[in-house]
C-alpha cells in the first residue's frame, strides 16, 4: 500500500500543539473535498450539513434521492 503524499494542510495540523495534544492531523484521508479536488464551498457546506445530520431521514436530500421505507 503506497500513501499518498503529505499535504500542506497535514503538515500544518501536525506543527498545531492543540491538535498535538488530541491526536489529530487529518491524515489517513484518502479523498479531501476542497477546491483543488474540483469541490466548492457549497458543496463542502452541503457535506458537513449532511454528516453533521442526526435525523434518519435528513431533509437536506431532495425527495427523489430519498429511499422509501420498506415495512
Amino acid at each position: 500500500m503506497q500513501l499518498a503524499p503529505e499535504n500542506g494542510a497535514i503538515a500544518a495540523n501536525k506543527a498545531n500543539p492543540d491538535l498535538q495534544a488530541i491526536h489529530v492531523d487529518g491524515s489517513g484521508h484518502e479523498h479531501w473535498v476542497d477546491r483543488t479536488a474540483g469541490f466548492t464551498p457549497q458543496d463542502q457546506s452541503d457535506l458537513i450539513e449532511f454528516l453533521l445530520s442526526i435525523d434518519d431521514d435528513p431533509a437536506v436530500l431532495p425527495m427523489s434521492a430519498k429511499v422509501a421505507k420498506v415495512n
